[in-house]
């Protein structure tokens, strides 16, 4: 294991000084692609920003669900041509209250509060699930943790909330379903969630996530109106839905669903959508079995391993959530890597940001098969045999 840790943080550390050196380069921002490639910082952070600025304007937020029109709107706001589909708002409107925060904000000083305050949500979670000392440092050097500050995207702020939460679900019910009703900004990554906390008889965390969500709804509606969420069923969900069927290109190449994988190996749709069901149902099987009679650690990281494999719709920055829960199963149980099998499935997820994505260009998209690697050597330490003791317990470090 800590070949392990000190292969894995070099590389960590290495892909935050490339990231830093791309961000330092004077690129020429005349040429669309590389200014949505090197400026601004954290490009996914744009939407976020975009928000904020429509409010500071007082515009109708039409504009922000509207494809073609928030296209004009970027064109005007960075002063740098935006074709349509370049930037799109792909979350639920209770995302739009946080982005009132940087109403009026330039954008640097905007995205550098957007990362301290997604970071110490993350280094919070991981707290709270008990990590210490180098064990954060490591969650910090971790390539997935690089590649989602690199996008300024919601890796940070999920892990934090779904970590936290889960970690808690035992000892604090109450402050579980409430990081977790939180969670629900981004619904895809929480996907099986519903059936971990019922095969665990959760009711009370349950029961609080479920109230945490339906105020997080009201208050955006008080807050924005009805309308924003009729356009986001109307509008963003078929958008989402047609970059998950012909997207090509960076989306295609950042997605590690099973999903995506089939499609750039050129399977019909139909057929995606069929095995993705399968998937789903199968991993959802999973889950409830691991929640009934494995430990609630090895449960919360399988969970959060086949969540990847369930949705069809996760990307790259969003592997720090699981690299992070991975980090407190080693560190609860050293011993975890002592077969190779687990070492290997182990060491090619955190490796995935840094060398799996770039496969999917010679039409080999391994990343859901790393993702079920890694989740089926979680299966198989999570599930005794009949020789075993069935309710084994493993407890987060302190």
């Amino acid at each position: 294991m800590r070949k392990l840790f000190i292969i894995t943080s070099i590389a960590g550390a290495l892909l935050y000084g490339g990231i830093f050196a791309f961000w330092l380069h004077d690129w020429d921002l005349s040429d669309p692609l590389l200014f949505i490639l090197a400026f601004p910082t954290g490009k996914d952070f744009i939407n976020l920003y975009a928000v904020g600025q429509a409010y500071a304007q007082a515009l109708n937020l039409d504009i922000i669900f509207n494809s073609k029109s928030y296209s004009v709107f970027l064109t005007e706001l960075f002063k740098t041509e935006m074709p349509p589909y370049h930037y799109v708002w792909s979350y639920p409107p209770t995302m739009l209250m946080p982005a009132r925060l940087f109403a009026g904000l330039p954008y640097l000083p905007a995205f550098g509060l957007w990362t301290i305050a997604t970071l110490g949500i993350y280094l919070g979670g991981l707290c709270l699930a008990g990590l210490r000392g180098w064990w954060l440092l490591a969650g910090l050097l971790l390539p997935a943790a690089a590649v989602n500050l690199f996008f300024g995207q919601y890796g940070f702020l999920l892990a934090g909330l779904l970590i936290g939460g889960l970690s808690q679900a035992d000892q604090r019910p109450l402050l579980a379903g409430l990081l977790l009703g939180l969670a629900t900004i981004k619904p895809q990554l929480g996907l099986l969630l519903p059936v971990l906390l019922l095969a665990q008889r959760q009711w009370s965390a349950m029961a609080v996530a479920a109230v945490t969500a339906l105020t997080l709804i009201a208050i955006s509606i008080a807050l924005d109106g009805i309308a924003v969420w009729r356009q986001y069923f109307e509008l963003t969900l078929p958008v989402q839905q047609m970059f998950l069927e012909t997207a090509i290109g960076f989306f295609m190449l950042l997605t590690v669903t099973p999903f995506m994988a089939g499609k750039i190996l050129g399977l019909p749709v139909p057929l995606l959508y069929a095995l993705q069901l399968a998937i789903t149902l199968l991993c959802a099987f999973g889950v409830y079995r691991v929640g009934r009679r494995g430990p609630p650690l090895l449960a919360m990281v399988f969970t959060l391993a086949v969540t990847f494999l369930a949705t069809p719709y996760a990307m790259a920055y969003d592997l720090v959530l699981l690299t992070g829960a991975g980090l407190l199963l080693l560190a609860a149980q050293p011993t975890w890597l002592a077969t190779w099998p687990r070492s290997v499935a182990c060491g090619l997820l955190w490796m995935l940001p840094l060398w799996g994505l770039s496969l999917n260009l010679y039409l080999m998209p391994v990343a859901p098969l790393v993702i079920a690697l890694f989740a089926w050597q979680v299966w198989s330490s999570a599930i005794p045999t009949p020789s075993e003791n069935r309710n084994p317990r493993l407890d987060p470090p302190v």
